[in-house]
């Protein structure tokens, strides 16, 4: 199950939790119990080795670039 950023609406909390994809909008707030939470969007980040590159090991390739030839 994935984790979810939410902010609390009425009270302003900011809480994750791991919720089934759909029941992700169905949230209640830990500190006030309010029902008005906002699921947050957050930055990802693409990271690349610990056995991911051809290699086997970390790669400081541009993203894009097979790594291979």
């Amino acid at each position: 199950m994935p984790f979810y950023d939410y902010r609390c609406e009425d009270c302003g909390h900011e809480f994750e939790e791991q919720r089934p994809v759909a029941a992700r909008d169905e949230a209640e707030c830990p500190g006030c119990r309010g029902r008005r939470v906002r699921r947050l969007v957050r930055a990802v980040a693409r990271l690349s080795g610990a056995g991911g590159g051809p290699s086997g090991g970390a790669s400081c390739s541009p993203v894009g670039r097979s790594g291979f030839g």
